[in-house]
């Protein structure tokens, strides 16, 4: 029997227990059972509950207040820091910056006026000019004014010597042709600052004028202006080796021509005329060059200077093969007819175990020089004034082969393996379109260079400088920039070269050529071998071109040794990068050995290329003759430069130069490209192996 109770434990009848449950079912647990103070009413009514000092019933009021009251209201914290926004500022109180900290702590030390830097002001030495203090001249420059006094000893060789306020002398040598005994001081100076030149009148009536800075030394001789006329005088020698020179601003000057007196009153006025008309200047003996007007449009040029020379081509004649070793050395020249053969008649070897077939082009000075509209190129063997000196160097005579163990570059006659060529593929080894014998190629400019280095420090791939330096010696040897004209071996009545070196190998088909072996090297190196040091021609048959039974009759040319300096494929050249932006493209050359592929640092500018492809018309020439293409229109393949020029796209290009076997006209010297980056490989590109001792 379950028995059930109330919550005091007080037993529950069954009506009772029936009561409350019936209750329950019907939601009125509101009804409470436990009503101790006898209200017998619902103890959820509020107002049947009592209130006791800790426990008070919220009115409606006191409620709806305290649910206005947003969360964590009265956790307030009062905070460490306050932002500057918060805190007013006022005349005596500001912030600082750590800028202005550092430029408060770099500031001077407050001065007075009468103690500037640790000088007084004044107006003696060891103070400070100020205003308009005495030794102030406007405009005059303060070494204007440093020197105090000067004077001359000697006799024919004298010594100008310039005494400065600091006491410190300054001396330059110089040459009285008369000879005549003087120790003299000097009456009146004038010091030109813009020339670094100063002219000086001795007591004994003498006008001397001296480059205190090296650039030159002359000896002024007082003339006339009666004595010197609208061109230059070669008859009114100071010595039997010197004359008066009117230089192309009008001043006068002495200098030395090479010919006495009787060789001079020797010459007719027809070649004295021809040796003069390149300049305002006597002619100098072994100086010679070219002159063009950059407005005419004939490629040829007019031979200028000591025509002699023209004749006997001092710096040319020199040129000659050579088997040369790594450390630089000449192991033996090679015959001057016959490059199978050494000098002195003996077989030569010429596969590279007795060293590079390389051309030695002698040292020898440059000049380039513009007046108005003409350009002129001068070369000779010795020093004259304005000359720029150009070391020996040596260039392969037959584009770069590559010796594949050590992948080092080499200029060789080898039909093995070890040089095979294009990209060192066997695939056509036994037939005619074979790569052995063949210069290398798929190669970039920059491994180009790496692998020169790797026959030494002093080896490169073929250099600008280089390429240059030829470019002008067969421009000056034929009269002619088109230097595509055909050979012709006889000489002019007065003894000059005419003609130049010919097509070349330019004029295949460029399909024939895919056919044939995919545009790899068509021309086994020493095909020339047989014109030994001279400059020609020499037929060559293709065989199975393009398909087999077929033939194609060719030419591979030579200039003084150097084989194929255009044509058969493009020759990667180092020294120079092309900067392209906006299909606008500036040169830069390397000042040096330092040689980049990815920027110009260590590079001089050398002008703006031509803004779009096409036949040169004028280069960039300037005081170093550079061959950079300047402008690309009017010009065809017979006029001005007759070479092309194509601008790349944008980015760091680099010069491929010279054309490849399918170009035809287009080639030449002159040709270049600059559409590759330095990281590019062509089956067309290859290069040249060059040797400058540094």
């Amino acid at each position: 029997m379950i028995t059930y109770r109330n919550i005091k434990g007080e037993d529950l009848t069954p009506d009772e227990v029936d009561a409350n449950f019936r209750d329950l079912a019907l939601g009125k647990a509101n009804i409470s059972v436990y009503d101790p103070n006898s209200k017998n009413a619902s103890a959820f009514d509020m107002a049947n509950m009592d209130e006791s000092a800790s426990s008070k019933i919220l009115t409606d009021t006191e409620r709806e207040k305290l649910a206005g009251i947003a969360a964590d209201a009265n956790k307030y914290s009062h905070p460490a820091n306050h932002l500057p926004s918060v805190i007013a500022q006022d005349a005596n109180n500001r912030f600082v910056t750590d800028a202005d900290i550092l430029t408060l702590n770099d500031a001077e030390a407050k001065f007075a006026k009468n103690n500037a830097f640790n000088k007084t002001f004044g107006v003696i030495v060891g103070t400070v000019a100020q205003g308009n203090d005495s030794r102030i001249l406007n405009a005059i420059p303060a070494y204007d004014r440093s020197i105090v006094s000067a004077s001359i000893t000697g006799d024919a060789n004298k010594v100008l010597t310039i005494t400065k306020q600091d006491g410190t002398t300054v001396a330059a040598n110089f040459t009285d042709n008369e000879g005549i005994p003087i120790d003299d001081v000097v009456n009146s100076l004038d010091f030109t600052t813009a020339t670094g030149v100063i002219t000086a009148l001795t007591e004994e009536g003498f006008d001397i004028t001296v480059n205190i800075d090296g650039r030159y030394s002359l000896l002024g001789h007082t003339h006339s202006a009666e004595d010197v006329g609208a061109e230059p005088k070669i008859d009114d020698p100071l010595s039997d080796d010197q004359v008066i020179v009117r230089n192309i601003d009008g001043s006068e000057r002495f200098e030395d021509h090479g010919y006495t007196n009787t060789e001079v009153d020797s010459k007719d006025d027809a070649t004295l005329a021809a040796a003069n008309a390149f300049t305002n200047q006597e002619i100098i003996k072994g100086v010679y060059g070219i002159e063009y007007d950059r407005t005419i449009a004939a490629p040829e040029v007019t031979r200028i200077g000591d025509m002699e020379m023209h004749a006997t081509l001092p710096v040319q004649s020199k040129m000659r093969r050579c088997l040369q070793a790594d450390d630089g050395t000449v192991n033996y020249y090679l015959d001057a007819n016959d490059s199978t053969l050494r000098e002195d008649g003996a077989a030569a070897i010429l596969d590279g175990a007795h060293g590079q077939v390389m051309v030695e082009i002698p040292e020898h000075w440059e000049k380039f020089e513009i007046e108005l509209k003409i350009n002129r190129a001068l070369f000779s063997e010795n020093s004259f004034y304005g000359a720029h000196f150009v070391p020996k160097m040596y260039v392969s005579a037959y584009k770069a082969a590559l010796k594949r163990t050590g992948s080092i570059l080499s200029s060789v006659v080898n039909s093995t393996a070890e040089y095979r060529g294009g990209n060192n593929s066997a695939t056509n080894d036994a037939n005619a379109a074979t790569l052995l014998g063949k210069p290398s190629s798929r190669i970039s400019r920059i491994n180009y260079r790496d692998y020169a280095q790797n026959r030494g420090s002093e080896w490169f791939d073929m250099d600008y400088q280089a390429r240059k330096t030829i470019y002008w010696l067969i421009t000056i040897e034929y009269a002619t920039r088109n230097h595509q004209t055909a050979t012709n071996a006889n000489l002019t009545a007065e003894g000059y070269r005419q003609g130049a070196l010919g097509t070349g190998p330019t004029n295949l088909s460029g399909g024939d050529w895919s056919t044939f072996n995919n545009y790899y090297p068509l021309y086994n190196c020493g095909l020339t071998n047989s014109l030994g040091n001279n400059t020609g021609e020499i037929p060559v048959v293709l065989q199975d071109f393009p398909t087999a039974g077929l033939t194609k009759a060719t030419q591979a040319n030579s200039y003084r040794g150097i084989e194929n300096f255009f044509g058969d494929i493009w020759e990667w050249t180092n020294g120079i990068n092309i900067k392209i932006e906006g299909g606008l493209g500036s040169a830069y050359v390397a000042n040096g050995f330092k040689k980049s592929d990815i920027d110009y640092l260590g590079y001089k500018s050398a002008g703006n290329l031509p803004n779009g492809n096409g036949y040169i018309s004028e280069i960039q020439f300037g005081e170093f003759g550079d061959i950079i293409p300047k402008s690309a229109t009017g010009a065809s393949s017979t006029t001005f430069f007759s070479d092309y020029f194509y601008l790349g796209s944008d980015g760091l290009r680099g010069l491929r130069f010279g054309g490849r076997a399918n170009t035809g006209s287009s080639a030449g010297s002159a040709c270049v490209y600059s559409t590759y980056s330095p990281s590019a490989a062509s089956a067309t590109i290859g290069s040249r192996l060059c040797f400058f001792a540094r």
